[in-house]
């Protein structure tokens, strides 16, 4: 149990392997750095007579890194499960057919997400394919993220130890909201990082027609956004982007609080200040590196207001 400022906070155990990976999807930045990327593809990984399917991968950039990324449990076997599992992704991966696999999959994963493309495009310039290829040239760490402590861990043999974060959760007692704390070590942490990301006050959010209109416009909020806690004080406005067939960001307005989601868990709702103002429709530039949003991004509202296109938003 942990206690703060008088309050209670009991420990929380995984049901499953799963709702530990969505926590740590939702803190992957927390866990491998600010502006690293999170690929939970379950794509089996293939190389001669050796096949296995890790958990997820991430990368970063500034400086270069990649993890093969394997969530377990504490209740796991680790000689019988983990070292083995490990193992097989290890050989895998070193293998070079494995690698050009591997680097196919997650470029899809990254175009696919037009935030992600500029975003990457914005900090590093180049190709992105030669960037993720040049990076998954480089030898692959290995990261465990489990429940508890499991000493065991650290006598693996392998040819790569791998870097182990015990992720811990402890709930508020007797909260009607699922009030929680995260105790870990991040394998990243805020001083290592070279490159600090770009400041932003605006979270921008897609909508269809009908939740714009009856909940961005109709109740003043707009949820469940998943988003990263730490990012959460820097929220200072929501912009809202309407999908096709408006396709622009045509809506803002000042946010007077975050919130914790009660009906899903890692989600939170964004209750506005005061109605939203209507601004010119700001859509894709033609031929412009920004097409169309499909997930919740980071702008400064200055330089949004100020937008012919949403490449002046993200570029």
């Amino acid at each position: 149990m942990l206690l703060m400022d008088g309050v209670k906070y009991e420990e929380w155990i995984p049901p499953d392997e799963e709702a530990l990976e969505e926590v740590v999807k939702e803190h992957h930045e927390d866990i491998f750095g600010e502006g690293s990327l999170y690929f939970d593809i379950k794509s089996k990984i293939s190389g001669s007579s050796v096949a296995s399917i890790p958990d997820g991968y991430a990368i970063r950039f500034e400086p270069d890194q990649w993890w093969v990324v394997e969530v377990e449990l504490s209740t796991h076997d680790v000689y019988g499960h983990i070292q083995p599992q490990i193992g097989k992704f290890l050989a895998a991966v070193g293998k070079l057919e494995t690698r050009a696999e591997l680097k196919k999959k997650l470029y899809g994963e990254i175009v696919a997400d037009e935030q992600v493309k500029a975003d990457l495009q914005g900090r590093k310039g180049g190709e992105i394919f030669k960037l993720l290829s040049d990076l998954l040239d480089q030898p692959p760490k290995v990261a465990v993220i489990i429940d508890s402590e499991a000493p065991a861990l650290a006598d693996l043999s392998l040819s790569v130890p791998p870097e182990v974060v015990e992720f811990r959760t402890f709930r508020r007692a007797g909260a009607g909201a699922p009030a929680h704390i995260h105790q870990f070590e991040p394998l990243v942490t805020p001083s290592r990082v070279q490159c600090p990301p770009a400041p932003f006050d605006t979270i921008v959010v897609p909508a269809q027609e009908e939740g714009f209109l009856e909940t961005f416009l109709g109740e003043d909020r707009w949820y469940a956004v998943r988003v990263s806690e730490r990012k959460i004080p820097s929220i200072k406005y929501i912009a809202v982007y309407r999908v096709a067939p408006v396709s622009a960001i045509t809506h803002w307005a000042p946010v007077r609080s975050v919130e914790p989601w009660p009906e899903e868990r890692g989600k939170f709702v964004v209750n506005f200040a005061e109605k939203a103002r209507e601004i010119a429709p700001i859509k894709a530039a033609i031929g412009g590196k920004v097409k169309k949003l499909q997930s919740p991004a980071y702008a400064v509202l200055k330089r949004l207001l100020k937008a012919e296109n949403l490449d002046d938003v993200f570029g």
